[in-house]
């Protein structure tokens, strides 16, 4: 992956991790858990620091099956919207 920050793409939670909430996966994401990035040209292992603030990033979660859009912010936790 490149050094650039990321924008944008799709976040699934890395090494078996599941959650059932988005507040469940957004406090790990802050926390600065590792996640799976998933893009048409790139994949890789990632975390929050390696998105750019404002990023607009799609989650998975709940084997999968749950959607959300969280924004990165500078401080603080990211959020969903």
């Amino acid at each position: 992956m490149s050094t650039d920050k990321l924008t944008s793409g799709v976040i699934t939670p890395a090494y078996g991790r599941d959650y059932k909430s988005l507040p469940a996966l957004l406090a790990d994401f802050d926390g600065g858990k590792d996640f799976v990035y998933h893009h048409q040209l790139d994949t890789g292992i990632v975390g929050k620091a390696d998105f750019a603030v404002g990023a607009r990033i799609q989650v998975r979660y709940g084997k999968l099956r749950k959607v959300n859009m969280i924004t990165v912010t500078a401080a603080g936790p990211a959020f969903g919207k």
